[in-house]
């Protein structure tokens, strides 16, 4: 066997075996009912997690520990503030990653009265983003848009915008990227 046909047999045997591993699932069931798939590793690191949590939890402020856990087709599960991975950003605004893959990423973020980000633009993502509470104002290119609850609006990949919170009251929005905006943001 020659060594081309030796690399060809080990990578088709690693291939196999990562394929075989990628599907061993546990059915988390409830009355019958199949509630949930999970991967049985992503269940062993939730397990893991939460003994950690309840041990560590009595007279402790601690973060609860979903950042880990990577979201694919085949996971479902409620997603909110209090159970996602929580980052700082800008003067004193917060972001909750609620659906962070390759290709799609859902962000709610606050932004305190009088807070605003930088100009900046995405080569390649295209981003919505939907106000649920204050009023956001939009400079897109050289278009102040203003946008109350309950509105959204579009933003092109290549378009130059920045956002702003210049109410008294906090801001609360969502910002749906598509491919995610991370390592593409191009400051201005």
């Amino acid at each position: 066997m020659d060594a081309n046909a030796a690399e060809d047999q080990r990578t088709s045997r690693i291939r196999y075996r990562s394929q075989v591993t990628a599907y061993i699932y546990i059915y988390l069931v409830h009355a019958g009912r199949r509630l949930i798939r999970v991967p049985l590793a992503q269940l062993f690191l939730l397990f893991f997690h939460l003994c950690i949590l309840k041990l560590l939890s009595v007279g402790m402020e601690i973060a609860f520990p979903f950042s880990s856990i990577r979201f694919n087709e085949h996971t479902t599960m409620k997603i909110s503030v209090e159970n996602t991975e929580h980052y700082k950003w800008g003067s004193n605004c917060d972001g909750w990653h609620l659906l962070k893959s390759k290709s799609l990423s859902v962000i709610q973020e606050r932004m305190p009265p009088g807070s605003s980000e930088c100009l900046h633009m995405h080569s390649r993502s295209q981003q919505f983003f939907y106000v649920l509470c204050g009023t956001a104002t939009f400079l897109i290119d050289n278009d102040i848009q203003i946008i109350s609850a309950g509105e959204s609006v579009h933003i092109p990949a290549g378009k130059k915008h920045l956002v702003s919170n210049n109410e008294n009251e906090a801001l609360e929005f969502l910002v749906v990227s598509q491919p995610i905006a991370h390592g593409d943001r191009v400051d201005i």
